[in-house]
C-alpha cells in the first residue's frame, strides 16, 4: 500500500510525465542499451553549499528543540554531527528530469542546444521503478529540487523535529536513523538556486550503491572530463517480480528538438532496428519555435 501511495503522491505533484532533455548521443545508449546514466553528484554541487544546507537545517532545527524541547538537544547534537561525518565521504548519484514539456529554456541548456531530443518518461512507472531500485537495498526516490531558502517551509524540517523527540513520521520509523541522514544527504543535493526556480527540475536520487547485474559503476569521459556514472540497466529491471511492463512502457514520447536536422523517419527505424517498436509509434517534433 505504501508504494501506491508514493506514486499517487508523485503523480499529484509531478504529473503524469517527467521530461529529460539530453543529447541524440545519450538517447542513442538509453535506447541500445537500455541503459539511464545517472550522474554523481559531486560534479553538480559544491560540498561548502551542502555543509552550509546542512548548517542551516542544524541551526533551524536545534532551535525549535531548545525552545520546546530542551531534553532532546544532546540527541540533535549527535544527530547533526553523525550526519556530517557522513557528508564528508558520500555524494548520491542523480538523473535529472523537468516537469516542462517541449521548454526552450531546457532545449537550449540541456539538449545539445535543442538539436537532442526529449524523453518523456511515465511518473507512474518510474517511480514503480524507484521503488524497485530501493527494494535491491541502493536506496532511491524521485525529489523535487527545492528552490526555496526557508529551512522551515521545507517537509525534512518537521520530520527531523519529529524524529528527535520520538515522534514516527511516515514512511520512516523511529529505527531508521540511518535513513533519515541518507534523506538529509539527498536533500542538500537537490537544492538550487532560485534563479534556476523555473526549471522545475526533478531528480532521480540513489545513494550506497550496491553493484549487481543492474547497477554498474563506469567512468566515462564528457565534455573533456572523466566523469563517475551508475549505468541502470533498465531491462533487467524491468524484470523484477513487481514490475509489469517492459522498458518500452517507460516511455510515452520522444519529441525531435526545434533545432535538430534528424529525419524522423530514419529515427523510426532505428528504434525498430533496436526491437523498440512501440517506441517507434512515439517519435515527435517539437512545436518550439526556435530555430
Amino acid at each position: 500500500m505504501l508504494k501506491e501511495q508514493i506514486i499517487e503522491e508523485n503523480i499529484q505533484k509531478y504529473g503524469k510525465q517527467l521530461y529529460h532533455y539530453t543529447s541524440i548521443f545519450v538517447f542513442k545508449n538509453i535506447v541500445s542499451k537500455k541503459e539511464l546514466w545517472m550522474g554523481n553528484t559531486a560534479d553538480m554541487n559544491d560540498k561548502k553549499e551542502l555543509l552550509d544546507f546542512i548548517d542551516k537545517l542544524e541551526d533551524a532545527v536545534t532551535k525549535e528543540i531548545l525552545e520546546n524541547s530542551p531534553e532532546h538537544y544532546a540527541k540533535c547534537k549527535i544527530f547533526f554531527e553523525k550526519t556530517k561525518q557522513r557528508l564528508t565521504g558520500e555524494y548520491p548519484f542523480a538523473s535529472c528530469f523537468s516537469r516542462l514539456k517541449d521548454d526552450a529554456a531546457q532545449w537550449e541548456r540541456y539538449a545539445d542546444n535543442a538539436k537532442g531530443v526529449c524523453i518523456a518518461f511515465n511518473t507512474e512507472k518510474l517511480t514503480r521503478l524507484t521503488c524497485s531500485m530501493s527494494h535491491l537495498s541502493n536506496p532511491s526516490s524521485l525529489d523535487e529540487i527545492y528552490y526555496n531558502y526557508d529551512i522551515k517551509k521545507h517537509d525534512l524540517y518537521k520530520i527531523i523535529v519529529n524524529f528527535l523527540r520520538g515522534i514516527e513520521t511516515p514512511p520512516l520509523t523511529l529505527q531508521q536513523e540511518d535513513r533519515l541522514i541518507e534523506l538529509i544527504i539527498n536533500t542538500a543535493n537537490i537544492r538550487k538556486h532560485n534563479s534556476f526556480a523555473s526549471e522545475q527540475e526533478i531528480r532521480l536520487i540513489m545513494l550506497d550503491i550496491l553493484s549487481n547485474a543492474v547497477f554498474k559503476e563506469s567512468y566515462e569521459v564528457v565534455n573533456g572530463k572523466i566523469k563517475k556514472f551508475v549505468k541502470i540497466d533498465l531491462d533487467k529491471l524491468c524484470q523484477d517480480p513487481e514490475i509489469d511492463f517492459d522498458f518500452e512502457d517507460l516511455i510515452d514520447e520522444i519529441i525531435i528538438g526545434p533545432r535538430s536536422e534528424q529525419n524522423i523517419h530514419i529515427l523510426e527505424e532505428f528504434l525498430k532496428e533496436m526491437k523498440c517498436e512501440k517506441l517507434s509509434q512515439k517519435v515527435s517534433k517539437s512545436d518550439s519555435p526556435l530555430r
